[in-house]
């Protein structure tokens, strides 16, 4: 006896598809996310259709909008794969109790967070961290990751978020660059090759604004760097002026490598760094106990320059 197709599941590889699309509302970023062609997209979405016989798309002009009946559904099932998603994950999660994945950037991982990292390693021996750097925004739901910690506003819908430390800017350089000399007034950078990190390009630009400066960056002599890692290493060298975040060469100044030759910053205010984690029953202990020890070891630095003298 053939079973009422109201009692069966859709082909589950066609509900996979209709999320994406319906997320996108487009064939092809759906495709793309995919890895497949926008005719498989295509196909699949036709047999869902004709599964449930309604249709769930509908065309106008060159948009792609979902009917009220594909809204709905949509709604439904997209909730229920997140909750598959996420059983999994923790299913997975679930053979290594003692792992936490980390998504960070370069220059924070390099000058600030691996250096502390021993400390939370001897408070946690058995833990094994992963450390992976990217750019790219995070999705806790389409991702492995327990936190990250990234660079904004502050405004994430989807993940718990933490503020972590005042995202200050202010020129910096090796002492040997001044040669005795110093710079007394802004139009004095002029004699010096400015350092610019292609990730960060509007800090130059935002200090002088915010200095009364009415000029660019473009208007003076600089060299580039895809990192402010490297930024920050070049300027070490000699090379010219970098607009550092305190934070990350607070060492530097403070052991005398780097020196700030002008006694004026910038702080972003809400714009600086926060840890993610996932909302809700998804934050994993391993995210709980380095947020904990992250804050922790923000209390114990320095964050913010000293007054300048009077």
């Amino acid at each position: 006896m053939q079973p009422n197709k109201r009692e069966q599941l859709p082909p589950l590889n066609n509900l996979r598809v209709f999320e994406v699309v319906a997320r996108h509302l487009s064939i092809s970023r759906a495709a793309n996310e995919l890895n497949v062609t926008p005719g498989a997209v295509s196909r699949q979405l036709a047999a869902l259709e004709a599964f449930l016989g309604t249709q769930l798309f509908s065309r106008k002009h060159r948009d792609l909008i979902l009917t009220e009946k594909g809204r709905e559904y949509y709604e439904d099932i997209s909730k229920s794969l997140s909750e598959i998603q996420s059983s999994t994950k923790r299913l997975f999660s679930g053979r290594n109790q003692n792992q936490l994945k980390v998504r960070c950037y370069t220059t924070f991982s390099i000058r600030w967070l691996i250096p502390r990292l021993s400390s939370f390693l001897a408070l946690h021996p058995k833990m094994e961290v992963v450390l992976t750097t990217s750019m790219d925004p995070v999705n806790f739901d389409q991702e492995d990751l327990d936190c990250a910690i990234r660079l904004g506003g502050g405004a994430w819908s989807d993940a718990n978020v933490t503020r972590l430390v005042s995202n200050i800017i202010l020129p910096v350089c090796s002492p040997s660059l001044l040669a005795g000399s110093s710079i007394v007034s802004p139009q004095d950078f002029s004699r010096y090759k400015l350092l610019d990190t292609i990730s960060r390009p509007d800090d130059w630009n935002l200090w002088f604004n915010s200095i009364g400066m009415n000029v660019k960056l473009e208007d003076f002599s600089c060299l580039s760097y895809e990192s402010s890692a490297l930024c920050y290493s070049a300027a070490i060298e000699g090379h010219g002026i970098a607009m550092a975040q305190y934070f990350l060469v607070e060492s530097e100044l403070r052991n005398g490598k780097l020196v700030c030759p002008f006694p004026q910053f910038l702080n972003r205010e809400s714009f600086t760094y926060y840890l993610l984690t996932p909302l809700g029953k998804n934050e994993s202990q391993q995210a709980k106990d380095f947020r904990t020890w992250l804050l922790e070891e923000i209390r114990n630095c320095s964050d913010t320059p000293p007054p300048t003298p009077s």
